[in-house]
């Protein structure tokens, strides 16, 4: 038998940040998926451990090959983006939070990142490596362009860098003096990608418009879902409702509102006719978050629920939840 025959592939998989969303669990199913294919496959990832939270890559990456990166030192550094292991920067802006966002970074800082990850990937094996699967847009690309660099690079998009890029490209905030630079590397790193990987339509489009990259470069590829974990199976709903809502006190009512009803943009209008867009659009998000009766929500017959909950926005999305207090 040829001795190729025998060789299995390798992918040295990259994901900047410590696993606490959704590119972590889709590099996990990617990289599950992909060793039972036969592939070789390391992880090189951030982690972070700190008691009941979320974030420690060996055990997230559980069973399989990971190199974690650990943070948990640099929170406490004065610059934690300048630590010996440096946390990551952010595609959010958060005052006060220790991951800032990329487009405060100076150059210094930026080469300090690069340098750290390459000796990851170094150690990781990345020159050897048959492919390189980097998820975002980090300074784990540039990185990896400086240890490997002849080994084929596929990106794979999440959205968040998207969401920067787009800040970047209309009204950035005076503070962030190093905006453009970071839009310069981003999209030079999109482009030294074999191809990038993209997980709807919608952000195809946005990605075109963006990185102004030959359309053939692109590969649509939805995250997915594991059918042996996520399937449809028979419940009794009135009996799931009434322990979920009443018994359990779990999340209550979830409101998508990032796009306000037409009506209330033409009250907001009426009202407040000296406001933007942008901030009728606010106004009206904070309407729809009006606290609610639990209560309103339950069936009749799944009795009755504590009506002293309180509305929480979960996310930049503005999808709003009710939960006890």
């Amino acid at each position: 038998m040829p001795t190729a025959a025998l060789t299995r592939p390798r992918v040295v998989m990259g994901l900047m940040f410590f696993p606490r969303g959704g590119s972590a669990q889709v590099a996990r199913g990617l990289a599950q998926v992909l060793a039972g294919q036969r592939w070789d496959v390391t992880i090189v990832s951030g982690s972070l451990q700190l008691p009941g939270r979320p974030g420690d890559a060996h055990l997230f990456f559980s069973g399989l090959d990971v190199s974690p990166v650990d943070y948990t030192a640099a929170l406490s550094a004065a610059d934690p983006l300048r630590a010996d292991s440096p946390l990551h920067p952010s595609y959010e802006d958060r005052p006060g939070a220790p991951d800032r966002v990329f487009a405060t970074v100076d150059n210094p800082t930026y080469e300090h990142l690069v340098a750290s990850w390459a000796q990851v990937l170094r150690q990781a094996g990345a020159a050897t490596a048959d492919i390189l699967h980097l998820h975002h847009l980090t300074p784990l690309n540039e990185a990896a362009a400086r240890v490997a660099p002849d080994v084929p690079v596929v990106g794979h998009l999440h959205g968040t860098e998207l969401l920067l890029l787009e800040a970047i490209a209309s009204r950035p905030p005076g503070h962030w003096v190093h905006a453009e630079m970071w839009a310069q590397r981003m999209r030079r790193w999109a482009s030294a990608c074999q191809r990038l990987v993209v997980p709807s339509a919608t952000q195809l489009t946005r990605a075109q418009e963006l990185l102004q990259l030959d359309p053939d470069r692109y590969v649509q590829l939805s995250n997915g879902f594991d059918p042996e974990c996520f399937d449809r199976r028979p419940i009794d709903r009135l009996t799931l409702w009434r322990q979920l809502l009443v018994e359990r006190r779990v999340f209550l009512v979830i409101l998508d509102v990032q796009v306000p009803p037409q009506h209330l943009l033409r009250r907001e209008l009426q009202e407040s006719p000296q406001l933007d867009d942008r901030d009728r659009r606010r106004r009206c998000r904070r309407r729809l978050a009006a606290p609610v009766s639990a209560s309103r929500s339950l069936p009749p017959s799944a009795g009755a629920a504590p009506s002293s909950w309180r509305p929480c926005k979960r996310s930049r999305t503005c999808r709003w939840s009710w939960h006890s207090p």
